[in-house]
């Protein structure tokens, strides 16, 4: 067990470090433009999702202990949910503040910005399908009506960007196909319909 949650720690250590250096050697690094904090939070964001991965490959291999496994993929799931509606909309909203207004009512306005897309996200759940609000919490706490509503939005941001895509795409490289048709061709396709309607007669 021990061997196990040394081995857990370490994956995961070392997929933090991995998100580091890519951030580092990719020219995006501290010296990139990017400060500490954003570093962090890319190499933080890249080593729990991909632990994740490497939590369900061990469940495959059968490598890990399994209560362990459950364990540290719940615990990777509640921080990575804690970084994505927590801590990266406050980080945002506060270097987004802090370009118009002092220290603390720039901290202020981000507190609230934060905590109206809280608001708005837990909102958001009345769209879920999966029983009453009060019926979700009581089955399984708070972990699971929060990965409910990031998979909702989910869902309905990659079917909106899906759908734009899918109409501006076309629309941009129609003009390649679209080009004044000659009266050359136009005599040519007449020929060809009149050689096959003889054929046809």
């Amino acid at each position: 067990m021990l061997l196990d949650l040394v081995l857990a720690f370490s994956a995961g250590a070392l997929l933090f470090w991995g998100g580091w250096t890519y951030l580092e050697r990719s020219g995006d690094g501290v010296g990139g433009g990017l400060d500490r904090a954003q570093h962090a939070l890319f190499a933080g964001v890249f080593a729990l999702s991909s632990h994740q991965l490497f939590l369900l490959l061990c469940e495959v291999l059968d490598v890990l202990n399994p209560g362990l496994r459950i364990l540290v993929w719940r615990a990777d799931l509640a921080l990575l949910l804690l970084l994505l509606l927590l801590v990266l909309p406050l980080y945002h909203t506060l270097r987004l503040a802090r370009r118009r207004l002092p220290g603390p009512p720039a901290l202020a306005l981000a507190l609230l910005l934060t905590l109206l897309f809280l608001l708005a996200f837990w909102r958001l759940g009345r769209l879920v399908p999966g029983g009453s609000e009060a019926q979700r919490a009581q089955r399984a706490g708070l972990l699971l009506p929060i990965v409910a509503r990031v998979g909702a939005l989910g869902v309905v941001l990659v079917a909106v960007l899906s759908g734009y895509g899918s109409v501006t795409l076309p629309y941009t490289y129609i003009s390649l196909f679209i080009r004044p048709v000659e009266s050359g061709e136009v005599a040519v396709g007449e020929e060809r319909l009149a050689a096959a309607r003889a054929a046809l007669a």
